[in-house]
């Protein structure tokens, strides 16, 4: 079994390590990122910009899985009168314990803390083996978001 818990500046390792493990296995890109992971924890984790939880192996005390949200405030509008917005990153759990609920169990944390918050909008971007999961929850695809890279721009 696992608990699932608030991530502490002293998981600080864990929260890089996982990070990265998310990234290699989405794009295989984690190479060289690791200390710039440390400074933005470091930053957001006790402004509480960022909030993260981990998920625990109770029998090992090893985390096992981690999801988070960053805020976004933006002006209010009529469809978000508190203007506060998340979006959710990071969501991942250890090869063997997929399939297990603990990404449901992460998810649910993460959408509570939103919006005990007072946060109006969440927002991600979805693999594909998390486009299931987010569906459940209501998540709604989008088709007018549009992404420019400003750096480093490829040559």
């Amino acid at each position: 079994m696992w608990i699932i818990r608030r991530a502490l500046l002293s998981d600080l390792d864990t929260l890089v390590a996982m990070r990265i493990a998310f990234l290699e296995e989405v794009n295989n890109s984690g190479d060289g990122v690791a200390e710039a992971l440390r400074s933005y924890f470091l930053e957001m984790l006790p402004s509480k910009t960022y909030l993260s939880w981990l998920a625990i192996d109770e029998e090992t005390e090893e985390p096992i899985g981690t999801a988070g949200f960053v805020f976004l405030d933006k002006p209010p509008s009529g469809r978000n009168p508190t203007g506060r917005e998340a979006y959710i990153m990071n969501v991942y759990t250890v090869r063997h314990w997929r399939k297990k609920g603990v990404a449901a169990g992460l998810l649910d944390s993460v959408l509570q803390g939103a919006q005990a918050a007072g946060v109006g909008w969440i927002r991600l971007h979805a693999t594909d083996d998390g486009e299931h999961l987010y569906r459940s929850r209501g998540f709604t695809p989008t088709a007018t978001e549009r992404i420019l890279k400003l750096l480093p721009r490829e040559e």
